[in-house]
């Protein structure tokens, strides 16, 4: 250690004794707490990189268990539909699904997956309703609106024409 840097703490501790503790303190308890936080930071990075994206609870608060279980077999059946989409994770699946319906909050959700009445989002007429102010249309004419608990337009899922 620096001879001068040692002869300034001891003035400064001669001048105010009661930062001698807090010196003392630190020097004793200080590499203490560093080998402490290292430790924290390490077993803290050894336990998430034996987490997987499949490590799912058996509850979440605030999810009811059968939308829990549909974002759960979401996340592991999407690959084998688009093999392109790779790590999608159930709770990305749920907090989609919280922002835009709550997890169908209010509404009967029954073991197949139904819910009762059917979650609608406004008509896209243009009106502003939604902040919506462009008309959408689906196939039939008709205005298109978001449906199920993600909020998706019907024309989402349909399959383009080969060709077209």
């Amino acid at each position: 250690m620096n001879p001068m840097l040692v002869l300034q703490i001891a003035t400064k501790v001669r001048e105010h004794p009661g930062r001698a503790g807090c010196l003392v303190a630190l020097l004793v308890f200080g590499p203490l707490a560093l080998v402490l936080l290292m430790v924290g930071v390490l077993v803290a990075v050894i336990a998430g990189a034996g987490a997987t994206a499949t490590a799912v609870p058996g509850s979440v608060p605030g999810i009811p268990g059968t939308m829990l279980a549909a974002y759960v077999q979401a996340a592991q059946r999407v690959t084998a539909i688009r093999p392109q989409c790779q790590g999608m994770r159930w709770s990305s699946l749920a907090g989609v699904a919280e922002v835009e319906s709550r997890h169908a909050a209010g509404h009967a959700i029954a073991a197949n997956g139904d819910i009762t009445p059917p979650i609608l989002g406004p008509e896209l007429d243009g009106s502003g309703v939604g902040g919506n102010v462009t008309p959408v249309r689906n196939p039939d004419g008709s205005f298109a609106r978001a449906l199920g608990p993600f909020q998706f337009l019907s024309t989402t899922w349909l399959v383009p024409h080969q060709g077209t």
